[in-house]
């Protein structure tokens, strides 16, 4: 006789196994560009392919004077009209959540579980982001769209939306070594779909700014 005790043993051994062999299947597809690799999407307890060659990344922060120079990029558009490809929607949704959610102007905006999938409350976020930036830069474009970083990031929306994940970061009490750690942290499903660097080799310091960052106008000192 199957009891329903005995049914959650056997079901959690079969989780237990399937995660085991998923893990040790990306380990092999992950080595190769472009190669499905399995995930899984912890709010929703099912597993999601991610291809490596559309992924975000972290990229280099070409401007002088800002006080970290790894920052999170995506490789195509998000948002109104965008490619929305599922690991670039993940980081936005992620980043939004993590740098403003609690912030002064985004009360009214509802900010949805970094799931990949892009959707209205999703396109609101990043037109209610674009608004507040254009209180500080009177041409900032608002659009609900954010596209890839090029030459100086902070011209850019995903360039401003990683320095107010750094304010953040520093406002909270810093319980990573760098912002982009502590948002895997606070999201785990980037990992899925970013390579989060270890601390010794992202390259990250906390060194003098000349120049303040983000809506707060922080720099340190």
């Amino acid at each position: 006789m199957i009891t329903d005790r005995n049914f959650r043993k056997t079901s959690e051994k079969l989780q237990e196994k399937l995660n085991t062999l998923l893990s040790k299947l990306n380990t092999i597809l992950s080595a190769n560009a472009g190669i499905p690799v399995f995930a899984k999407n912890i709010h929703t307890n099912s597993y999601i392919i991610y291809r490596r060659d559309k992924m975000a990344k972290i990229d280099t922060l070409n401007t002088p004077n800002i006080a970290f120079d790894k920052f999170i990029n995506v490789s195509n558009s998000v948002g109104r009209n965008g490619a929305n490809a599922l690991g670039d929607v993940l980081v936005v949704q992620a980043l939004l959540k993590y740098a403003v959610e609690e912030r002064r102007g985004f009360s009214h905006i509802r900010f949805p579980i970094p799931t990949g999938k892009i959707d209205n409350f999703t396109i609101q976020a990043i037109k209610q982001y674009q608004r507040q930036k254009r209180r500080y830069f009177p041409k900032f474009p608002v659009d609900g769209r954010i596209d890839p970083a090029r030459g100086n990031a902070i011209k850019w929306t995903i360039g401003l939306l990683n320095g107010d994940a750094y304010e953040t970061w520093l406002l909270t009490g810093q319980n990573r070594d760098n912002y982009i750690l502590e948002i895997a942290d606070y999201c785990p499903q980037i990992k899925s779909v970013l390579p989060v660097i270890p601390v010794g080799t992202l390259g990250l310091t906390l060194e003098p700014s000349k120049r303040a960052f983000g809506s707060l106008n922080l720099g340190l000192e």
